[in-house]
């Protein structure tokens, strides 16, 4: 058994460098971990306020969007075409505005797809979004956004412009804009605000569509299809 003295026995910081430059690491470790600890006690993630760029980005979250939760942390995705070069720039940008951290791109390999995603705690909380597949949970447009024309308008925008079409078809001298969706409570929401804006539309099992000709244009024009 070895008797061996240890270095260190008998000094202190005071009168050995080596002990004191372990002692000031030390020091310096502790207060990351004291002003970490503090700076993480005062992020506080509150409900979004309701405004129009919310109300877009809620309708393009409910197009083509979803929430991942994770252990400690949550991330919304949208998905685009990637051709849709200036919505992808859009929806970014809204995005960031609304959770003020930048949202980031990825670009799918072997597909036509690029996703936008931001991670942040509570997201699914904070926007009353349920995590996971969408087709899971019902899925329906808040009050907040039917209960004021200038949001309903925007949300409508978000919506269609991630899940809809505008089809025109001079030969066969047709001109439809639809939603196609595969949930019965969204369809019916958005059949409810169309009527309601006065448009003829008709609703059926996996789309809401308005096909007369300038009831088409007025909606677009009021929504500012792909306008950015």
């Amino acid at each position: 058994m070895s008797n061996k003295i240890p270095w260190n026995k008998g000094k202190t910081k005071h009168d050995n460098p080596i002990l004191l430059k372990v002692a000031e690491q030390r020091r310096a470790v502790n207060n990351f971990s004291q002003w970490y600890k503090k700076r993480r006690a005062t992020i506080h993630y509150v409900k979004m306020r309701p405004s129009a760029d919310y109300a877009e980005l809620y309708g393009a979250i409910l197009g083509d969007g979803c929430i991942e939760r994770y252990a400690r942390t949550e991330r919304l995705i949208i998905s685009f075409n990637s051709a849709e070069v200036d919505h992808i720039a859009h929806i970014k940008k809204l995005m960031e505005k609304i959770f003020k951290k930048e949202a980031k791109t990825r670009h799918r390999k072997h597909s036509k797809c690029t996703d936008v995603y931001i991670y942040q705690k509570y997201i699914s909380e904070r926007i009353d979004f349920a995590t996971g597949i969408k087709c899971n949970h019902p899925l329906l447009i808040p009050e907040w956004i039917k209960n004021k024309k200038t949001y309903t308008v925007r949300c409508m925008k978000g919506l269609f412009e991630a899940d809809g079409s505008w089809v025109i078809d001079k030969k066969y001298n047709t001109n439809v804009i639809s939603l196609k969706s595969a949930s019965p409570t969204l369809l019916n929401d958005v059949y409810t605000i169309l009527i309601g804006f006065g448009f003829h539309a008709k609703l059926h099992s996996r789309d809401v569509r308005l096909a007369q000709r300038k009831e088409v244009e007025i909606f677009a024009k009021l929504i500012k299809f792909r306008q950015y």
